[in-house]
């Protein structure tokens, strides 16, 4: 079990969910499923966080389509296979889904490319390390996380950040 934080347009839903050894973001991109369980579950409106505590609620079945993005509260220890270690360079990318601007670096074998990200991927929820989300209608709302999982169908803006003063795409040897 591992617990997260599911963000959709209006919510942010805290709980576990069995991932099945999996990363977060292999479970969420598993197509035989196409929602998630969550247990032991709190559930608030992002415009009263900080206002009003979180409503418990037993469980909750989420649509993946409604997730915008997620998150574990935890840092997700589940890696995939030694064997399939590549070199990867990073990115630092902005992006917006509704009411939040994401940022956080992106892994990649090869360059970077923005339209391949959501046009080419095969995957709907696409992981980003270093992150930092935050919610444009209130905006002392900022999540910051290691691991953010988003899903490319709610993206309506894409881009790389540049720093005057950093290479672009440093290398690194991630799982």
């Amino acid at each position: 079990m591992l617990e997260v934080e599911l963000f959709t347009t209006d919510h942010v839903i805290r709980g576990y969910v069995e991932t099945g050894g999996e990363r977060l973001s292999d479970m969420l991109n598993n197509r035989k499923e196409s929602s998630v369980l969550i247990t032991q579950a709190y559930m608030m409106r992002l415009l009263n966080v900080g206002k009003t505590a979180p409503a418990r609620i037993f469980e909750a079945c989420i649509e993946k389509r409604f997730i915008l993005f997620a998150r574990p509260v935890a840092q997700d220890l589940t890696h995939k296979s030694l064997f399939r270690r590549t070199t990867r360079q990073i990115y630092r990318i902005a992006v917006n889904v509704p009411a939040f601007e994401i940022q956080g670096s992106i892994h990649t074998t090869g360059s970077l490319d923005i339209q391949r990200i959501l046009i080419e991927r095969p995957e709907e929820f696409i992981p980003l390390t270093s992150a930092t989300a935050r919610y444009m209608l209130n905006p002392r709302l900022v999540i910051q996380s290691g691991i953010l999982v988003f899903n490319k169908s709610h993206v309506s803006l894409i881009a790389e950040i540049l720093a005057d003063d950093a290479p672009r795409g440093e290398a690194s040897t991630t799982p």
